[in-house]
């Protein structure tokens, strides 16, 4: 087995305390105990995906090397600084993996780094602006420890390469929600198992940011009374684009029967003129709940979706959205089988609220 540890995942709490230096102490992370152990997936391609930014040559190396022993519970890549291409900066990078199929789940960027004009916080302020990364779960690294930050002293020998004092590190981060910040970076094994035990709980903070980016997108759209296809396709796109789903649709009754669609994604999914009864498609009852449905890909055969045979195998999460009692339509939403499951608590609350919406609209 590969060597990590049982304790508690760290990281920020969900709620954000009071004061704000509760916030920021809260946002850190206390030096661990030696590991012991880690979850290897029986599947590699369940691993979580880490990218490490950095741009120390000596750190990064001592990375690789100690990532080596875990290559069959992290699935981890490296961008350093300065690098490669000139013009590959820490977004080109990250854009590329994704363009190959590789979605990384947490992005580990040392603090005190900089490169191409951009210090590591103009790329966390960046980041939460760019399409298909806004969601990235992003934990800030630094050698230092806290109390060496608050005195604005970084380690001898070390260079201030951001141009802010590190004293104000702190304070000018906060307002992108890094999910973490880790105190006593180096290029140990005990440094990847705090990433490594953390990755799942980092990556669920993650997603509750984007869908509450979805809602406040949508409730915004809704105050100018748009077209209804135009509230499809911002759900269907910003699912697909940010939540890492594979495959969405959004459909609404226009019979006593039937559902069309509003919008699907990728396009061309279905046809403009596809109509469907609750009849034909066994998953389509489960959505007469009120509850989301939630169901891994082993419980998603060609049985349950009917004439939609093709998605069988995909985790799903659905929901109906129902106006005083009446389904008057439904949001489907599909992931290949090697990425992360649906959880009712972070996928379905906050579907069933876009339900709602979506019910409103309709």
């Amino acid at each position: 087995t590969v060597p990590t540890t049982k304790r508690p995942a760290t990281g920020r709490s969900d709620q954000r305390p009071s004061s704000d230096d509760a916030y920021l102490q809260a946002l850190s992370t206390a030096q661990p105990p030696p590991p012991t152990e880690l979850t290897v997936p029986d599947d590699p391609r369940a691993r979580p995906r880490i990218v490490i930014a950095d741009d120390d040559t000596v750190v990064v190396h001592a990375l690789q090397n100690s990532a080596q022993a875990y290559a069959s519970a992290l699935d981890i890549r490296f961008w350093q600084a300065g690098e490669g291409d000139k013009d590959d900066t820490l977004i080109v990078y990250l854009q590329r993996q994704i363009g190959d199929g590789w979605q990384p789940d947490v992005l580990v960027l040392d603090i005190n780094l900089a490169h191409g004009g951009r210090s590591s916080i103009d790329y966390l302020g960046a980041l939460r602006q760019t399409p298909g990364l806004a969601a990235l779960a992003v934990v800030l690294a630094t050698a230092q420890s806290r109390a060496d930050l608050d005195a604005g002293r970084l380690s001898d020998g070390k260079e201030n390469v951001t141009q802010v004092n590190p004293r104000d590190w702190l304070e000018r981060v906060k307002p992108y929600e890094p999910e973490a910040i880790l105190y006593g970076k180096d290029g140990s094994i005990v440094f990847l198992v705090r990433v490594g035990e953390s990755a799942s709980t980092w990556r669920q903070m993650a997603r509750r940011r984007a869908w509450q980016g979805l809602l406040d997108q949508i409730a915004e759209q809704l105050d100018g009374q748009p077209e209804l296809k135009s509230v499809g396709q911002t759900i269907v796109d910003y699912a697909c684009q940010e939540l890492a789903i594979d495959y969405a649709f959004v459909r609404w009754r226009t019979g006593n029967e039937y559902f069309e669609p509003i919008a699907c994604a990728p396009s061309g999914e279905i046809l403009p003129d596809d109509k469907v009864r609750v009849a034909e498609v066994p998953l389509l009852a489960k959505l007469l709940d009120r509850q989301p449905v939630v169901l891994p890909a082993e419980k998603v055969d060609k049985q349950l979706l009917g004439r939609y045979a093709a998605r069988a195998g995909h985790h799903c999460l659905g929901v109906g959205a129902k106006l005083e009692e009446r389904m008057v339509g439904f949001i489907t939403f599909f992931r290949r089988a090697e990425r992360p499951v649906f959880d009712q608590e972070v996928d379905g609350k906050p579907l069933a609220i876009l339900a709602r919406l979506l019910a409103a609209a309709l």
